[in-house]
């Protein structure tokens, strides 16, 4: 469904890494049979990822419609949340060890060292933005959840959305740059890191030989077909993309934007 996104929304490359990220999650968890509770913390985190992306789709589609695509891009802010809180829990029904303020700024953080990591050009001062401009975001038409979990925050309500100059807020994808970019962006990096960088200190020693298997699978099945693909449409992934995937494949060897 790559023809829904805009040539500047780097929304196009994410959502693809983050459904790569879907598949390997899932194959990661099939292989943790041995370690039923740590399975299922990871089926928790992945099967969070298509509502993520699913979401975001629909709010680039119905650009007519700019209350829908508003809820459905809260939706989507809503799912990255609930992601990197699952990742803290060791049980499903326990509360988060976290704010919604804290996460948000810890996911905008994690972003930030990674760009800077990858070299990516982006501005890191309207990256700070990014946690105030999300909550107001998240609170799209959720004016009694305010209160509670976002305090001092005013909600953007529906009602005003709909008397206002539609030229002016129907594309939704400059939102979705300042808010939904680096979120997920820092949610990819942060499940990474969790379960397959640090996957020792969940079963320990075994680790080793799971990552390769895992790597092995993904290099060696999955990521040259999408390479093949990708190659044959004329992009690459840029680095700040590919390198949020686990492994050590080059994806450098295709064409559309660095």
């Amino acid at each position: 469904m790559n023809e829904l996104y805009n040539d500047d929304d780097p929304a196009f490359y994410l959502d693809q890494v983050a459904q790569i990220m879907l598949g390997a999650l899932a194959k990661l968890a099939m292989m943790l049979e041995d370690w039923p509770e740590v399975q299922q913390r990871v089926d928790r985190c992945w099967k969070k990822i298509p509502s993520i992306v699913a979401h975001y789709q629909g709010a680039i589609t119905i650009k007519q419609n700019p209350i829908a695509s508003f809820s459905l891009l809260r939706d989507s802010l809503k799912g990255i949340l609930t992601c990197i809180e699952a990742i803290s829990m060791e049980h499903e029904d326990e509360p988060p060890n976290a704010s919604s303020l804290e996460n948000l700024t810890l996911l905008i953080d994690v972003a930030s060292d990674h760009f800077r990591a990858t070299s990516h050009d982006i501005n890191h001062s309207m990256l700070k933005i990014g946690s105030i401009v999300c909550l107001t975001h998240l609170c799209f038409e959720q004016s009694s959840l305010t209160a509670v979990l976002f305090e001092n925050t005013t909600p953007m309500l529906a009602h005003r959305l709909a008397n206002m100059d539609l030229d002016k807020v129907g594309n939704i994808t400059p939102h979705a740059q300042i808010s939904r970019f680096p979120l997920l962006v820092g949610l990819l990096w942060s499940v990474k890191d969790k379960w397959i960088n640090q996957l020792e200190n969940h079963i320990g020693l075994d680790a080793i030989g799971i990552r390769a298997r895992l790597f092995d699978a993904l290099e060696e099945e999955i990521y040259p077909g999408i390479a093949r693909l990708m190659g044959e449409e004329g992009y690459a992934f840029p680095k700040w993309a590919s390198s949020l995937l686990p492994g050590n494949y080059d994806w450098s060897s295709t064409s559309r934007g660095a």
